[in-house]
């Protein structure tokens, strides 16, 4: 089991803001520099810069629905409305008493879960409009991002949404000769190891971004099940804040994630050797202020 060198006494994800666990989306949108707010630690240069990039996704998408036959609602006006405390905007969203969603993988309808996502989405940016977004959706939060982060790497490996099937089997060990064209021009890291070509396995592994993890959860063995540990990646029905992955930038890069306290108790064997993580999970906290979880000599390989 990874050491832990800390253990708060209070939950360490209460200062994670809205914009942070959105930022995911946002990063389609940026163009440079300027448009980077990880950075920034001004609040109101922030939310400047995210309104920008809201703006700008807006009307990529205006566009996009333009072409379409489809008329937009300039997101401003929304945040006037919101501003102003009107009861005109859709309370199917603002004043439901929880979330509308329920993030799960297994869903015989890929459609719904997506416009269940993109609801959500909606919900939770509304709540950061009004400047009072709920504590009880931050695990929602946390969790809907790391479902669009798996969604983007099942993309990136051309699954075509095979994880969200609860019966499915990876096709890296059903066809590895088929899947070459993949390995050869996926990422490094979401490239398959060894072990995920001969060892039957669901395909949601092969979305985690770790090639360490993906190995230790297939060590576990055959009889071994993977539903309680899916769960708490990414079902927002269950668990704490501090048992959730938590995902901050490129999803296949090992570097934008980090390891709940918790989840690291937890899974112990699921995370054991997983020095880059570690290493990211410390930088992750030190930018937010707190101290870091594990050693630096567990934050590299022997």
């Amino acid at each position: 089991m990874a050491q832990i060198i800390h253990q708060p006494d209070i939950n360490v994800y209460d200062d994670i803001t809205l914009p942070s666990v959105l930022s995911l989306r946002l990063q389609n949108e940026m163009h440079g520099p300027d448009d980077d707010w990880s950075g920034t630690t001004d609040p109101a240069k922030r939310r400047k810069i995210q309104n920008r990039l809201h703006q700008r996704a807006w009307r990529r998408r205006q566009v996009k629905q333009r072409k379409l036959g489809v008329t937009a609602k300039d997101p401003s006006a929304d945040s006037e409305v919101v501003r102003q405390g009107s009861r005109t905007r859709d309370t199917s969203c603002s004043e439901a008493s929880e979330p509308p969603i329920n993030l799960w993988r297994c869903s015989d309808d890929v459609d719904k879960t997506q416009r269940s996502l993109t609801r959500f989405e909606e919900y939770a940016y509304s709540r950061y409009l009004e400047g009072s977004p709920r504590t009880d959706l931050l695990l929602t939060l946390i969790k809907f991002n790391v479902f669009r982060a798996l969604m983007a790497n099942d993309k990136t490996l051309g699954f075509v949404n095979q994880w969200l099937q609860c019966e499915a089997i990876s096709p890296f060990f059903r066809s590895p000769d088929g899947t070459q064209a993949v390995v050869q021009t996926c990422p490094a890291n979401l490239r398959p190891t060894d072990l995920q070509l001969i060892v039957a396995h669901h395909p949601w592994i092969d979305l985690l971004p770790d090639p360490r993890m993906r190995n230790n959860i297939l060590l576990l063995g055959d009889d071994y099940d993977d539903e309680p540990l899916c769960h708490d990646v990414v079902d927002n029905r269950h668990g704490k804040q501090s048992e959730s992955l938590i995902v901050w930038g490129d999803p296949c890069d090992p570097d934008s994630w980090e390891i709940g306290e918790d989840f690291c108790k937890k899974w112990p064997s699921v995370v054991q050797g997983c020095h880059r993580l570690f290493k990211a999970t410390n930088n992750w906290r030190v930018r937010r202020g707190e101290p870091k979880l594990f050693p630096d000599t567990l934050c590299t390989p022997r």
